[in-house]
């Protein structure tokens, strides 16, 4: 089977692998669609070659199974990218992510820009018949990392929220805040995903080189400061305009990846009695609640811009990384 290979440096190699095999709990499954992620442009930009397949935002077919439990060939499914223990206080939880022994496709595993993928079988969720495999892909990063956020915040249509980044996963967070009917102000750089913004419904949309941030933001919420902040930039001055922003007793989410930034403690959220929160990805058992999102209305395929299939992996890549881009996928026709 074919699947991309990072080698260094932003090169890209599409190459030949063992198809898998399905074995006990393991099954196979015959991949439809592959989403890039931001997280994916560490490995493309690493100086070292990768040791595994990349890609981790999937949905395929059931192609071989050795053991099923509860699946069968020919099944519709999309992957939950994070294979954990299966016995650990986290694992029989839902929240696989915190489990201290978990594998992430594409990282520590071999993942899903591949023709074949292999992955436990309680890994694959039945995708419903009334969504197609690239939405199903998405389901993941572009829908449960937000809806996580925005959930564990308790936002609702009365409030008016900041969203800094809309990379993906800023943009599912906008379309799923724009279905809570809530007021949003966006902040990004690319003039693509401003524009994209503007599209998905976003009231205000800034770009922080030409305007002042706070300013607006304050003028937009009559001097008052925001009710809920959500970085999906990861930058340390989106953080700290996220702090900022909100008035008394807000709240604030980051969801962006970040090593490191200097904040204010006192003044941005211990005299302000902020609820500040870290997000990363859904708990298994809301993946109910994400399909029903999409089902009720949730536009999440118009963030896909590029579609490609594995024998354009570098002008995907390329794509992607420019930042002139919504959400690239690879196809499996």
């Amino acid at each position: 089977m074919q699947g991309i290979k990072f080698l260094g440096n932003k090169r890209i190699q599409v190459k030949d692998f063992p198809k898998p095999q399905s074995q006990r709990q393991n099954v196979v499954v015959k991949v439809k669609a592959s989403a890039i992620c931001g997280s994916d442009l560490h490995g493309y930009f690493r100086p070292e070659e990768s040791e595994f397949i990349a890609g981790h935002e999937v949905a395929g077919e059931i192609f071989e199974i050795d053991r099923p439990t509860y699946l069968k060939v020919g099944d519709r499914v999309s992957i939950h990218n994070m294979i954990g223990c299966g016995h650990c206080e986290f694992c029989r939880s839902g929240d696989w992510i915190f489990c201290h022994r978990v594998k992430i496709l594409g990282h520590s595993v071999h993942g899903g820009d591949a023709e074949y993928l292999v992955v436990p079988e309680r890994n694959c969720f039945l995708l419903p018949s009334d969504l197609s495999f690239e939405q199903g892909a998405l389901l993941g990063d572009a829908v449960g990392t937000p809806y996580r956020a925005i959930k564990r915040l308790g936002v609702n249509g009365t409030h008016t929220v900041a969203l800094f980044g809309l990379g993906p996963v800023g943009l599912g967070a906008l379309l799923i805040l724009k279905l809570l009917n809530c007021k949003v102000i966006a902040v990004e750089i690319s003039q693509y995903r401003l524009d994209m913004g503007r599209e998905f419904g976003a009231d205000v949309v800034l770009d922080p080189r030409k305007e002042d941030v706070l300013a607006k933001v304050k003028e937009f919420a009559n001097k008052k400061g925001i009710d809920v902040s959500i970085d999906c930039a990861g930058q340390a001055i989106t953080e700290n305009q996220a702090l900022e922003v909100v008035k008394e007793g807000g709240r604030v989410a980051f969801v962006g990846e970040n090593a490191s930034a200097t904040i204010k403690p006192s003044d941005q959220f211990i005299r302000k009695e902020l609820i500040v929160i870290g997000s990363w990805y859904f708990n298994v058992g809301e993946y109910e609640e994400l399909t029903n999102l999409v089902q009720r209305g949730l536009g999440i395929e118009k963030i896909i811009t590029h579609r490609f299939n594995l024998e354009k992996a570098e002008k995907a890549f390329e794509t992607f990384a420019s930042g002139q881009s919504g959400k690239v996928i690879f196809r499996f026709d």
